[in-house]
């Protein structure tokens, strides 16, 4: 079992923590999801089958460089996600991310 699944308790305070000090960041995030969800569901977009880093296949994510252009993603699986996710971190200013 890992840490945060032993320690739910104080995995959801950190996550309130970061969502208060970072609103506008969240805010802007959780919007860009649900226009890449909504795009999906009206057939705007649709969700590649094979991850565009490794060519593997399953669950894949939506990765936004940047969430003011919610559409402009990449599709990626989990670990390749995280990966893009470390080398290229956001912008901690909701405008520059």
């Amino acid at each position: 079992m890992t840490w945060r699944a032993s320690h739910p308790e104080k995995v959801t305070a950190v996550n309130a923590r970061w969502r208060s000090k970072n609103k506008d960041r969240w805010n802007l995030a959780q919007s860009a999801h649900r226009r890449v969800a909504l795009s999906i569901k009206k057939g705007l977009l649709s969700r590649s089958e094979t991850c565009e880093q490794c060519g593997a296949a399953g669950k894949i994510e939506a990765a936004h460089h940047d969430y003011a252009k919610p559409l402009g993603v990449h599709w990626l699986c989990r670990p390749c996600h995280r990966r893009w996710d470390a080398a290229t971190p956001k912008s901690r200013a909701a405008g520059d991310v």
